[in-house]
């Protein structure tokens, strides 16, 4: 039994959901923010630049990635079995909740392998010759 009132679980579940969708907010925005740093930059960024821009997407990726696990899999799942075991209604999911946090996972780790691959490997477009 937990000492927390029903409500304060139901909020304590919101914020989890809330802080797990805030910090795939902050992903997507590494995301966008890394793709457009490399296209944009690609003729004048040296070796050692690019590898270090790749090495902090990773990492902020990663760290991103793990947070969003704790919230999930960690706090909200917490919190939602201490409503249950206190015979309390569960927190409003739908059913195909879990399925829906698989996609959200895929999408994070689908979205950094393409990321990734495209700052290793993009070289610029070739330039074509005007014609006359």
């Amino acid at each position: 039994m937990s000492d927390l009132s029903e409500e304060a679980l139901h909020n304590l579940c919101y914020n989890a959901l809330s802080f797990a969708d805030n910090l795939f907010q902050m992903w997507l925005t590494v995301t966008f923010a890394a793709i457009l740093a490399i296209y944009f930059s690609h003729e004048n960024i040296t070796p050692y630049l690019r590898r270090l821009l790749i090495g902090l997407y990773l990492g902020a990726s990663i760290m991103l990635v793990g947070r969003w696990w704790v919230a999930i899999f960690h706090h909200f799942l917490t919190y939602r079995n201490q409503l249950l075991e206190n015979g309390w209604l569960p927190f409003p999911t739908p059913e195909f909740a879990g399925f829906l946090g698989v996609l959200h996972l895929l999408l994070y780790l689908g979205g950094t392998a393409a990321t990734f691959y495209f700052m290793v490997n993009f070289v610029g477009r070739d330039k074509k010759e005007p014609q006359n």
